[in-house]
């Protein structure tokens, strides 16, 4: 036997057995045994044994409770078993035969632990066994708040220093109770109608309450209000909840948001309003889900405008100027009672073509202005000229005095110059006559000028009856009920983008009013009491503009009139500055709520439960507002306003509510606070005395309730992380009694580690870029992008650079666009300006259309090159835009909207931003062409005719290569009178179609054929020689005879009627002998031969 080299000797018995005594052996000893024959001594393989442990196993600790004295251990009978008390003692015992060993110990406590080992025959210490003394309470279930949808905490009341599980749709969150039992446990926000449970576990033995639940509440806001969207308007104000995201949705379908002032309101900037279009808007709360929405359609506008003409002379003037103010569209030109239509429109003023139009200044020509959807709206009379005159157009002027209807028999006035005659324009007639002598006239007016609300205008005429002079009559009517008024009108100035009404006063006779603004009259406003009010928000947009208000009688006569001043609220220094402060309000006690105010605060208003209150009085930096009756109830939110001179609400402070009917408000305690560090401190601590029993800290205007009081040290902890995020914050803790009554104040003092960096923004190119990208230093941990005064946050901010998505929000050279760099602390370390450029500075490019076939062609194709991005296409003053571009090719549906080639058509080219690159106009030309002329007959047709289409205007027919201009066009018919200038069926003759501008239409050939005769025959009579006319008959139109005697023609003629004929040739005169050759033809109308015969002669 061999163990680790030593080697142990036996000999087996007869039986085979051995014995062979070793030293003890520590387990997992190995051991080899041997056997060798003793008669040849040869030795066996190996047999191995491997040492096994008898090591015993732990005891047992049976359940301990506390107060115990005694605690059993039961392990292996014999054993020795230790016991280590929570002391550390360690008393032992030996195990009686059932393996139990009962030891004496003190009262065990909650927390005790005991450790158990046994001894076994090899002396090694089992494994111990171990026994916490526990709590076997289980708790009651806990108390829960209210949970709404936009709440992230669950709030409540359970066991002191219990743990909390707040369990939602199998995703648990946990948290602790304070001393006092109060918990606080942050969760996602959850959707309305999720069920919440709560249990709390006891901390000693884990042993957990029944659940408590409740049900999350729905805080999804209501639907906005809009309001009302009249025509052209560009701004639309949305009203909801305060500080909201309000969506606006377009007629477009495209979305616009803001988030609302601390009034509720949302102003939206959009394209001019369009008639009979819809908006929708709606407001997304906290809890993140859209309220249903509101919707306004847009009111249509009475269209108004006015035209003017500058005199038009003959032979001179290619084009009728002039301009427009208002609706005006489009413009038409009226010559001697034909309507013309075209020209171009455009800023103010238009032109139209009428070199071939106008010839004759004794025929009557007026403009007329059309709105967008052709409704005549503005008209005016065209003074016509003619160089062609002797000596020239003269100059001078006229004026006209007021016109009193029904009282007033002529009007009267001045002129100057080479005026020698007059002419009065009343609602669009012409008068003439009058008398012109030594500077003044008279014009007869008595039963012309009927009515005030018509136009009266005034002309003078030179010798040659050329227009050199105007002047509008200012009408009036006597028989208005008290004649006309008088009154005079003020109006104070007026702020644009902050004052919704222009205010002011009046006097005497004014009852309505009327705004002129940039030209424009709008009716409306209120007049009481010697003041007015205009409501003006959607009209004055721009302070360089004029605006004017005027007054009117009880008759419409404007009699008064003032200017307004006008001022924009975005100048630098719009808006006043300023704080208020409130001091603590006891209802039940109270009268007036008091406090403080500073800088620029000149009124108040008082918002209670929502509504707002105004009045109060301000005097040397307090103030005093009356709320006896108002605030009822200290649970109710009350918050103090105050407003500049302009109305701007400027300073804000909650109010401290109170109720001296509580049971006790008495008590008294401090409270105070240690300072809190932005980004380090996590929770505002401090110390508290008296009667404090609960705090309230608040933040802003915000108040949160919570923290936990130790009342043997007197100090405080109140969780305040996320809650304070800048040194500018506003915080306060309260000590609260156990009535709830505020006992104690005291302010944090909030401040900031110190930060530093800068940031560099890149050159954003318009049209190209689509991320703003900017370098940065320091401490910077988050940028804000700010576009026309809208901040949008995001961008990534990494290893010392900025990249920010931008999108299409930076539209223009001409948008301001800040980035902001803050820390991690939310402290603004540096703003720069972001310089803009656009892509379409250096942009260029053309475009060419292809020739358009109206009637067959549905597309206008054209070719582009350069930088052309996108086209519009302008049919008759209609702008339409579409079509698609690619490789150089422009194709743009058209359908059925190009009907005549005299239709106007241009197309324009754009870049990417929306810049135009070139304009061209289309070449129209009808597929079945615009003239059709007919057939005409040779010797027959005097006058040539044809079918033509709406576009021509003027023909020219060629023959035989001489032009002929003239003809007559009506209801798509053509005359032209030839006379005799075609002469044969082998003429050329083509006829030339042209628009209202001159420009070739269609061209076509003339066919001509020749006449053919009437059908009938001639039936002559035997001829003798003694009688003197050659006698038949006839059938058929014919209308005379010719004869030919022996090759010589007679005269056409002779006597055809009734159906017989007679020719008289006299005696023996042209018919001479029966050998004589005599041919008579029968002629129809013109001339040509019906039908020839032989004569037979006798004696």
């Amino acid at each position: 036997m061999t163990i680790n080299g030593a080697t142990y000797t036996g000999t087996a018995s007869g039986s085979g057995a051995y014995t062979i005594l070793i030293p003890k052996q520590t387990s997992g000893t190995r051991i080899e045994v041997t056997q060798t024959n003793p008669n040849n001594g040869n030795v066996s393989p190996k047999q191995s044994v491997t040492v096994s442990d008898t090591t015993l196993g732990a005891p047992i600790i049976s359940n301990i409770k506390v107060g115990d004295t005694q605690v059993t251990v039961t392990g292996t009978a014999g054993a020795r078993i230790t016991l280590t008390l929570p002391g550390g003692s360690k008393p032992s015992m030996t195990a009686d035969g059932t393996g139990k060993a009962i030891f004496s110990v003190p009262a065990a406590q909650i927390g005790n632990v005991f450790e158990a080992t046994q001894t076994g025959e090899n002396g090694k210490a089992s494994a111990k066994d171990t026994f916490t003394v526990i709590d076997t309470t289980t708790p009651l279930a806990p108390s829960v708040n209210p949970v709404s949808d936009v709440q992230t905490q669950v709030t409540g009341t359970g066991a002191a220093n219990h743990n909390i599980t707040v369990a939602i749709n199998g995703v648990t969150y946990t948290g602790t109770a304070s001393g006092s039992g109060a918990y606080s446990v942050t969760i996602p926000k959850q959707t309305s109608g999720t069920k919440i449970e709560v249990t709390q576990t006891n901390p000693n033995n884990g042993n957990v309450s029944p659940k408590q639940s409740v049900t999350v509440s729905d805080t999804t806001l209501g639907a906005p209000s809009i309001s009302e969207i009249t025509e052209d308007n560009t701004q639309v104000t949305v009203t909801g909840q305060p500080n909201t995201s309000i969506t606006l949705v377009l007629p477009t379908g495209s979305k616009m948001s803001l988030v609302s002032d601390a009034t509720g309101k949302a102003i939206f900037t959009i394209p001019a309003a369009q008639e009979n279009t819809t908006y929708q808007a709606y407001q997304t709360g906290a809890n993140g889900k859209a309220s249903p929405s509101a919707s306004a359609s847009v009111k249509s506008l009475p269209k108004s405008g006015t035209i003017t003409a500058n005199e038009f002379t003959i032979g001179v003037d290619i084009s009728v100027t002039g301009t427009y103010t208002g609706d005006v569209k489009s413009v038409r030109l009226i010559y001697d009672g034909v309507e013309y239509r075209g020209g171009s429109v455009g800023s103010g003023s238009y032109s139209f073509y009428a070199l071939s139009t106008i010839k004759d200044k004794t025929k009557t020509a007026k403009m007329y202005g059309y709105d967008k959807n052709g409704v005549k709206i503005a008209e005016t009379v065209l003074s016509l000229r003619d160089t062609k005159d002797s000596g020239g157009i003269g100059t001078g002027s006229i004026t006209a005095t007021e016109f009193m209807i029904n009282r007033d028999i002529n009007i009267t006035g001045t002129v100057t110059g080479d005026v020698v005659a007059v002419g009065l324009v009343y609602d669009g007639t012409e008068y003439r006559g009058g008398t012109v002598s030594n500077g003044n006239y008279s014009f007869y007016a008595l039963s012309t000028v009927t009515d005030k609300t018509k136009t009266a205008t005034m002309y003078g005429y030179d010798r040659n009856g050329n227009r050199i002079a105007t002047a509008v009559v200012t009408l009036r009517d006597a028989k208005d009920p008290g004649g006309a008024g008088t009154g005079s009108i003020t109006a104070n100035d007026f702020t644009i983008h902050r004052d919704l009404n222009v205010t002011g006063t009046y006097t005497g006779d004014v009852v309505s009013l009327g705004l002129v603004y940039d030209g424009k009259e709008y009716r409306g406003g209120t007049v009481s009491n010697g003041t007015f009010s205009f409501y003006a928000l959607n009209t004055i947009k721009d302070k360089t503009k004029t605006a004017t208000m005027y007054g009117y009688d009880r008759n419409g006569n404007r009699i008064a009139t003032t200017p307004i001043v006008l001022r924009d609220a975005k100048d630098p220094g719009r808006i006043g500055t300023g704080e208020i402060k409130t001091n603590e309000f006891t209802i039940h006690r109270d009268s007036n709520v008091t406090g403080t105010y500073t800088g620029d605060v000149v009124s108040l208003g008082l918002v209670y439960d929502g509504t707002e209150y105004r009045g109060g009085s301000l005097s040397n930096g307090t103030f005093s507002f009356y709320a006896l009756n108002t605030i009822k109830d200290k649970t109710k939110t009350a918050t103090m306003y105050g407003s500049d001179q302009n109305g701007n609400r400027i300073a804000t402070d909650v109010i401290s509510l109170r109720d001296a009917k509580d049971e006790t408000i008495s008590g008294t305690g401090t409270v105070t606070a240690d300072n809190f560090v932005i980004g380090t401190s996590t929770r505002i601590t401090g110390t508290f005395t008296g009667d404090v029993h609960s705090l309230i800290v608040k933040v802003g205007t915000t108040e949160y309730a919570g923290g936990t009081l130790d009342k043997a040290t007197g100090t405080y902890s109140f969780y305040a992380w996320g809650k304070i995020n800048s040194v500018s914050d506003d915080v306060t803790v309260y000590g609260i009694n156990k009535q709830g009554a505020r006992i104690a104040t005291t302010p944090v003092v909030v401040t900031k580690p110190n930060t530093s960096g800068t940031i560099t923004p890149n050159e954003f190119v318009i049209g190209q870029d689509s991320n703003l990208t900017a370098t940065y230093t320091g401490d910077v941990k988050r940028v804000v992008v700010t576009i026309n005064g809208v901040e949008h946050t995001g961008g990534t901010v990494s290893n010392g650079n900025v990249t920010f998505f931008i999108g299409n929000k930076i539209v223009s050279k001409n948008d301001t666009v800040n980035i902001t760099a803050y820390d991690a602390y939310n402290q603004k370390l540096q703003e720069k300006i972001v310089t803009l450029k656009d892509i379409s500075d250096n942009t260029s490019g053309t475009i060419t259309p292809n020739l358009f076939l109206a009637g067959q062609d549905s597309d206008i194709t054209a070719t582009y090159t350069g930088d052309v991005k996108s086209i519009k296409v302008t049919i008759n003053n209609q702008v339409y835009i579409g079509g698609t571009l690619s490789n150089g090719n422009a194709s743009f549906w058209i359908g059925d909207k190009i009907t005549s080639s005299g239709d106007e058509v241009f197309i324009s080219a754009y870049d990417l931003n929306g810049k135009k690159l070139d304009e061209k106009p289309v070449e129209i030309k009808n597929i079945n062409g615009d003239i059709h002329p007919d057939e005409y007959t040779v010797r027959k047709d005097t006058v040539l005719t044809a079918n033509v289409t709406n576009a021509v205007r003027s023909v020219k027919v060629v023959i035989n290569g001489v032009d002929y201009v003239g003809g007559t066009i009506s209801g798509g018919r053509l005359s032209f009178w030839i006379g005799d200038k075609i002469k044969d069926s082998k003429d050329t003759v083509r006829i030339y179609a042209y628009d209202k501008n001159g420009r070739e239409l269609d061209n076509k050939a003339v066919v001509l054929k020749d006449l053919t005769p009437e059908v009938g025959t001639l039936t002559p009579s035997v001829f003798s020689l003694k009688t003197s006319s050659v006698r038949g008959a006839y059938t058929g139109e014919g209308r005379s005879l010719r004869l030919t005697v022996n090759g010589t023609a007679l005269q056409q003629g002779g006597t055809v009627s009734g159906g017989t004929f007679s020719y008289y040739v006299g005696l023996r005169d042209k018919i001479r002998s029966k050998t004589d050759v005599v041919q008579i033809e029968l002629l129809d109308r013109y001339g040509l031969v019906m039908d020839t015969k032989n004569l037979t002669i006798i004696d």
